[in-house]
């Protein structure tokens, strides 16, 4: 988990174009660096968000668990967004 947010890091300093509109390619170049950010940052696990009786992805807000079911379901990444869920200590 630490090598996807060094290289999200990595290319929000490095590989953003600064002044893109000014640039030929740029702007289309900086969408394609924010749409890998995106991938990459679903890669890294997130608790998810108890509201009431239910889990909510933390990226989507979509329904994703239920603290109150009888067969506790805990899915590995959201099904609408695909972010990886960690669910250490979400019935603390």
């Amino acid at each position: 988990m630490e090598k996807e947010k060094e290289a999200v890091e990595y290319i929000r300093n490095h590989c953003i174009v600064e002044d893109a509109e000014n640039i030929k390619g740029a702007e289309v170049h900086n969408e394609f660096m924010k749409i890998a950010i995106c991938a990459i940052e679903k890669q890294i696990q997130k608790k998810p968000i108890l509201k009431n009786l239910d889990f909510l992805c933390p990226s989507c807000s979509e329904i994703c668990g239920c603290k109150d079911a009888i067969v506790l379901r805990e899915p590995k990444q959201c099904k609408s967004c695909k972010q990886k869920l960690d669910w250490s200590n979400a019935y603390g």
